[in-house]
């Protein structure tokens, strides 16, 4: 099982970005069927170019065969001017082993957010440092917090998010 993460100007990235697309966009007409998949596609591609890739956190992993098995969707988000890390899709095909490949991705994270905060320094804006990511689920979610927790995450608190449809059922 290998992982990669995608970035616009790593040799490869762009083959895979093809099958990366795929699987969010599959992934959304599952969980989420409304999602209209060019604008999702669009969004995805404009946060993936912007800064080379530095504001995304775009992996996907392919088993032995070479057959993408898995993906992580997550991207730099700001809550009242304050910056995190917004864990958008993570999901991994039924009978794949995650737990290493997931430490791997766990530790690029880290230096992924070492990266975007020293950029912010630069800057002269350290004022804007991510200390956090946000999440939600379509999986069980105690599911969820044990992957997380196994990874060294620590849950800082839980909630729970509903879609509210604003149109009158027929």
């Amino acid at each position: 099982m290998k992982i990669y993460r995608l970035l616009p100007d790593t040799h490869g990235s762009w083959g895979r970005y093809e099958d990366f697309e795929a699987r969010i966009a599959t992934f959304a007409e599952k969980y989420v069927p409304d999602t209209p998949r060019y604008w999702l596609t669009q969004d995805l591609r404009e946060r993936w170019i912007k800064e080379r890739g530095i504001l995304t956190g775009y992996w996907i992993v392919y088993g032995d065969a070479g057959v993408s098995c898995g993906h992580l969707c997550a991207y730099l988000n700001w809550h009242y001017q304050t910056p995190f890390i917004y864990f958008d899709q993570i999901e991994f095909d039924p009978g794949e082993s995650v737990l290493t490949v997931m430490h791997q991705v766990a530790a690029e994270i880290g230096e992924w957010v070492k990266a975007l905060n020293a950029l912010f320094a630069a800057k002269g804006q350290p004022q804007f440092k991510i200390t956090h990511g946000k999440s939600a689920s379509w999986i069980e979610p105690r599911i969820y917090e044990r992957l997380f927790k196994n990874l060294g995450f620590t849950p800082k608190a839980a909630h729970t998010v509903y879609k509210w449809s604003f149109e009158q059922e027929q």
